[in-house]
């Protein structure tokens, strides 16, 4: 069939990529700021306005927009309910059977360790048990944690499970982190059980110490794993960075991702290894270092980047920053609305926008606005 062609509209994939982007993260703020029916009052306005004018392609985004915003939608609710979930096991002590995800240490104004628990149960006479897994967080003495270790099985008595209030940005930064509730424990009795999983992280981190000067720990924890431990040596190496201008380089940030996949790639040109299995390589690579490494937001902003670009190379196709940024971020959204509340995803997207922004700017080359997606309407 032959289409005419005034009536074929060319609408880029950015396009429709930012639109979506700005309509999940629009939904995202209007839900959390109270104002939940104004989506779908701007959705109806816009629908009404395209019919009107007979903008067939526009509508086609809108309809792509709007399912967007329903996932975004459904996804805070089930997040809230997930948070919400067990009320009645709060306040009441329990006995919490966990593994431990995560320690951090603590030595300034207060000498106590942060724990990350995943339950596999909490039980109490009351209300029974809870077998589903759900994250805790843990506030304890260190004097009460020095045999503690990430992956270790242990069992908490007497634990008084505690939520913040519902309108604090503490409670926010809790559903985020999908975490469910916290416990401050004092002297409440902790069993270790014999059962120990020595995690990647775990396993590097000792091979590190074992094998390091402590000072050499200090600096290469928080450089290239992303650990931040709150000691009195940590502090003095983030003043004296302050003091040369380089505290930012001492934070592991996407910027050394980024600088170590470039690394790679240079390595393997020069010893003439295959592009594709270059690729392949860094790939391989990149994921084992993720997996021995603490996340943070502008890390994995940057993995899921150089993954795309590693996916377009492998399948011949071409690579955008801007298509790579925009699918990042609608990707994190999605997944986690509550993620844009933080100053960490604001930074890091935003800054990495501007930068994108002004590479195009300066060389006028902007291909991922070409009109290059044929859409008949």
């Amino acid at each position: 069939m032959n289409i005419n062609a005034s009536t074929v509209h060319f609408i880029p994939i950015t396009h429709i990529l930012l639109a979506c982007t700005i309509a999940s993260i629009t939904t995202a703020v209007f839900i959390f700021y109270h104002h939940p029916i104004m989506p779908i009052v701007i959705y109806i306005l816009l629908a009404t306005l395209f019919l009107i004018t007979k903008k067939h392609t526009q509508n086609l985004i809108l309809i792509i927009c709007a399912l967007f915003s329903a996932q975004i939608f459904f996804k805070i609710n089930t997040l809230e309910k997930s948070y919400n979930s067990y009320k009645n096991f709060l306040q009441i002590p329990t006995i919490i059977d966990a593994k431990i995800i995560q320690k951090q240490d603590s030595e300034l104004d207060r000498d106590r360790t942060t724990l990350v628990l995943e339950t596999s149960s909490i039980y109490n006479k009351q209300q029974g048990k809870i077998s589903n897994p759900l994250k805790i967080l843990v506030i304890l003495p260190t004097k009460k944690s020095k045999n503690l270790l990430a992956g270790q099985t242990i069992t908490i008595f007497q634990a008084k499970l505690e939520q913040p209030k519902q309108d604090s940005d503490y409670k926010a930064y809790l559903v985020k982190e999908g975490i469910w509730a916290t416990v401050f424990i004092t002297n409440q009795n902790i069993k270790t059980k014999e059962s120990y999983f020595d995690s990647w992280f775990t396993r590097s981190s000792t091979l590190f110490l074992s094998s390091l000067e402590t000072s050499t720990v200090n600096l290469f924890n928080p450089l290239f794993l992303g650990k931040r431990e709150k000691t009195l040596d940590t502090v003095e190496i983030q003043h004296q960075s302050a003091y040369w201008g380089i505290a930012h380089h001492m934070a592991r940030s996407g910027l050394h991702l980024a600088t170590l996949f470039t690394m790679f790639m240079l390595f393997f040109h020069y010893i003439r290894i295959n592009v594709l299995l270059r690729y392949i390589i860094c790939a391989i690579l990149i994921f084992g270092y993720a997996q021995i490494s603490v996340a943070s937001i502008s890390f994995l902003r940057a993995l899921c980047m150089i993954m795309i670009q590693i996916f377009c190379k492998l399948n011949k196709g071409q690579y955008s920053s801007v298509h790579a940024l925009t699918l990042t971020t609608l990707l994190f959204v999605a997944n986690n609305p509550y993620c844009i509340l933080f100053l960490d995803f604001q930074l890091s997207f935003g800054i990495t926008a501007v930068i994108i922004w002004l590479f195009q700017r300066k060389y006028s080359k902007i291909v991922a606005f070409q009109s290059k997606s044929l859409i008949p309407s």
